[in-house]
């Protein structure tokens, strides 16, 4: 995916998350912090509230921000890497928020490995979603044998191939 950001020249905010991220306050911290290392001006208003001793609401944390962006004049992708490791009901609630409030210059790539508890159908619905799944990026056995062929110069029989194929 990295590649693919710098290839396209994308402007992106990379949020890579472990466990320890399932803390709200750790969570948004982190998120704005990744955004403001591309865009230092987003979250001026919302940075002294993720460090109250009790958070507020997090829509109302989270509204500033997506109006700071919505300021932007060029186009960001936000990115959520292992979301999967995200088991926390207030971040999902505010995911879901924010998602659904995003505004049309801001992208979101969620990384996963289980589909995340976001309101996936809506997003199909209102054509706000593209998912790549393991399946849409397997290869197929025609794709196996050209890469073989071209980077190790290795010609294999089909079985091989097709078995090579089925384990990977």
């Amino acid at each position: 995916m990295s590649e693919w950001i710098q290839s396209h020249k994308i402007s992106a905010a990379w949020l890579a998350l472990d466990a320890g991220d399932n803390d709200p306050a750790r969570f948004f911290t982190y998120w704005l912090a990744a955004i403001q290392t591309v865009h230092a001006s987003v979250g001026e208003f919302a940075s002294p509230l993720l460090r109250l001793p009790q958070l507020p609401p997090l829509e109302s944390l989270v509204a500033p921000i997506l109006n700071d962006l919505a300021n932007l004049s060029q186009d960001m992708t936000l990115i959520l890497d292992d979301y999967h490791v995200i088991e926390n009901e207030i971040i999902h609630n505010a995911l879901t928020f924010l998602l659904e409030h995003l505004p049309p210059k801001i992208h979101s790539v969620i990384a996963t490995r289980a589909g995340p508890p976001l309101p996936l159908s809506r997003l199909r619905a209102h054509n706000q979603l593209v998912e790549l799944r393991g399946q849409d990026l397997q290869w197929n056995t025609n794709e196996v044998a050209a890469f073989l062929n071209r980077t190790i110069a290795i010609k294999l029989s089909r079985d091989d191939v097709e078995a090579l194929t089925e384990r990977t």
